[in-house]
């Protein structure tokens, strides 16, 4: 059992019309004709309203309380990795001097992970490169050099 992530057009709406309708009811029934003054009281009253009023009352489409519907699927969640692999993500072939190509330059994984044939996983999050593990694990973090033929190592993978 499982799902599948779908990932949806960036500045889409009509792509994403769950997820907008429910920014949508937010923004018309709890933001709506209130003034804050700053982001801690906008964030503890709009907990409490969805306390007594968003998940409290039965939805229209479904005829069921959020509240209870969430309680009984809560015991059933786990958690995710810390990496979604998606059809998108990229991988890297992990070298003999157990460095992986990126950019034209070299960065370091841990000693040992490499094997013939063996993958890892990349993410790019501003400046960051993380590499991650077949199980979505993160087994190594770096700055992206804007160099180019230069190893980037990791004091940690010596």
């Amino acid at each position: 059992m499982g799902f599948k992530v779908h990932l949806c057009k960036a500045y889409d709406p009509e792509s994403k019309g769950r997820v907008e309708s429910v920014a949508k009811y937010m923004k018309y029934n709890f933001a709506a004709n209130r003034l804050f003054t700053d982001i801690r009281t906008f964030n503890r009253e709009c907990w409490d309203w969805l306390d007594r009023t968003a998940n409290a009352k039965v939805h229209g489409t479904t005829k069921k309380v959020p509240a209870e519907v969430f309680a009984l699927e809560k015991q059933h969640l786990q958690p995710i990795p810390h990496t979604i692999v998606t059809k998108d993500s990229l991988t890297r072939t992990v070298r003999k001097d157990n460095t992986i190509l990126y950019l034209s330059n070299r960065y370091t994984v841990p000693i040992g992970t490499y094997k013939p044939g063996a993958e890892v996983g990349i993410s790019i999050y501003g400046n960051k490169l993380v590499i991650t593990d077949k199980k979505g694990n993160i087994i190594s973090k770096h700055s992206i050099s804007t160099g180019k033929g230069e190893l980037i190592r990791n004091r940690n993978h010596l």
